[in-house]
């Protein structure tokens, strides 16, 4: 049996399903004024084929309308309405909101009650009438698997899998696995309590179902926490090793990548097994977040925000240095040939684990004006190497909005069990000017579901790909070297690579002239970092 309790609960959470049904309603009727208006005015010997798609498009608009209809029925047979909200279109007289809903926040009206309207006692009783009415009208009833009779519960079950507190179930299950890093802010946590309790006060079904989403967002809560803390350990673990090489009097470390492994695949494979770390760690709301800018940051100052997002740049451009530095810091000419033959190969191999991101870093690197400038070195690699390398160009041309890597990825992305690593600036920029295509209200103030989709979409894409299982061995020894060693600067890097290959005279003057500016530019970084 129901209490009324339980009904004026049921009633606050399907006011969300009848609020999203009557602006598909309001859509809907939009549709069809425009279409009877275009077909008004045109003659054809398609008019028939045109009349059929309208009269299609009516039946829908009947179908949805009468569902509605049925839900506000279901909704109303209760006798308890203090706390009902407001129910356009259907002849009754709105109430007084007494809560915020979903598309309130959104500043959607659901109905002709505006914010700070109080209602008036004759609105209240004209609704009280109405109410009364409708939940007269059949001594039983049945609806969402339970059989009513005079708005009260005789049989059936609240764990049905159609039930008001199943339905809430579900949404919550959705928003908590795709949307964990929202309820990190306690003014989410707060209502999510609050609702899980509510739905656990029925059948045991609906509480074990709320109980294990409790237990899954703790878990995913928990993690995140753990992931940024060893985030933290990595960070000092580089200052660390850092400090220590220096204040040995060393220029570099002990040793190098090539003597924990010389196999190219294995530490393609170790990358991989990095960027999908940083890679599944993102939550799809960082996007959002880091989108937020200028005014608009006054509004979440007191928000706790994760940064995997950027993290997982910083990873990139650490990356590209390392690839430059394992270069430069060889001090024969032939250890340098041997050093980029076994990145480019290692970067060809990462395109064949298709992790984008790691070759995009190392052919930036290998790009790196201090790597490309080595002639004597460059002409002494084998063609086959060049071939490679040449592939890997081929696959991140620029021309045409990056079309073979886009075709490519597209491609594997069809592929069930393939575990694809995207190139992240490009996502992210992607995803950047997709909010900023169009404004994010039409012009009615309404929200432009069409821009929403859109972002939504790039979304789905990026949840597809860090939840793909990316199975690889780890080698703790090689994955450790990558997150801690030391790497140059870029004037470091620079100046190294004229001490390996001085400048032939008719460049010696712009050549030393950019070292000059790179190391002008390193002495004021570094005071502003002395400053903080």
């Amino acid at each position: 049996m129901s209490t009324p309790n339980m009904d004026e609960n049921a009633k606050l959470w399907f006011g969300v399903q009848l609020e999203v049904t009557q602006k598909l309603l309001a859509a809907e009727d939009r549709k069809l004024e425009v279409m009877h208006h275009e077909l008004s005015g045109q003659h054809g010997t398609l008019s028939g084929l045109r009349r059929l798609a309208n009269s299609r498009l009516r039946m829908q608009y009947d179908q949805l309308n009468k569902e509605y209809e049925d839900a506000v029925t279901g909704l109303l047979r209760g006798n308890t309405l203090a706390r009902v909200r407001s129910l356009p279109s259907m002849g009754l007289k709105g109430v007084h909101k007494q809560r915020s809903s979903l598309f309130h926040a959104m500043n959607i009206q659901a109905g002709p009650v505006k914010d700070g309207d109080q209602p008036d006692a004759a609105a209240t009783k004209q609704l009280e009438e109405n109410v009364t009415e409708i939940g007269a009208v059949g001594a039983e009833d049945t609806h969402d698997g339970l059989t009513f009779a005079r708005g009260r519960v005789q049989s059936g079950s609240l764990s049905h899998p159609d039930s008001v507190p199943m339905r809430v179930a579900k949404l919550l299950r959705e928003w908590t696995e795709t949307y964990s890093y929202d309820f990190r802010d306690e003014r989410m946590m707060l209502p999510f309590k609050d609702i899980t309790q509510a739905c656990a006060s029925y059948m045991d079904d609906v509480k074990a179902a709320v109980l294990d989403i409790q237990r899954v967002l703790f878990k995913k809560l928990n993690a995140l926490e753990q992931y940024e803390a060893k985030l933290k350990r990595e960070l000092e673990l580089q200052i660390k090793t850092k400090n220590e090489t220096m204040s040995a009097g060393k220029s570099k470390p002990d040793r190098n990548l090539f003597d924990l492994s010389q196999s190219p695949q294995e530490v393609a494979a170790q990358l991989k097994v990095i960027e999908f770390e940083r890679l599944s760690a993102i939550g799809p709301e960082e996007f959002v977040q880091t989108f937020v800018r200028g005014d608009q940051k006054d509004e979440y100052t007191d928000m706790r925000e994760a940064h995997n997002v950027e993290t997982y740049v910083e990873w990139f451009n650490r990356l590209s240095y390392i690839v430059a530095t394992e270069i430069l810091r060889t001090e024969k000419k032939k250890h340098q040939v041997k050093a980029i033959e076994f990145f480019v190969q290692v970067g060809h191999h990462c395109y064949k684990m298709h992790n984008f991101n790691s070759v995009m870093a190392i052919v930036s690197a290998i790009n790196f004006a201090s790597v490309s400038r080595l002639k004597k070195a460059w002409s002494k690699v084998p063609g086959k190497i060049l071939s490679l390398y040449e592939e890997l160009e081929w696959v991140l041309e620029p021309r045409s909005n990056f079309k073979n890597y886009r075709e490519e990825v597209a491609s594997l992305m069809l592929q069930q069990d393939t575990c694809v690593i995207p190139i992240f600036s490009l996502m992210v920029k992607d995803m950047y000017f997709t909010e900023e295509s169009s404004k994010k209200r039409l012009a009615n103030g309404d929200i432009d579901f069409d821009t929403m989709w859109r972002l939504g979409n790039r979304l789905a894409d990026f949840m597809v790909l860090k939840n793909a299982k990316c199975k690889q061995p780890r080698n703790d020894d090689v994955v450790r070297y990558l997150k801690t060693v030391p790497v140059c600067s870029e004037y470091e890097l620079f100046k190294l690579s004229i001490e390996s290959e001085p400048p032939a005279k008719e460049d010696k003057e712009r050549t030393l002239g950019r070292l000059k500016r790179l190391e002008t530019q390193s002495q004021r970084k570094t005071a502003e970092k002395d400053a903080k």
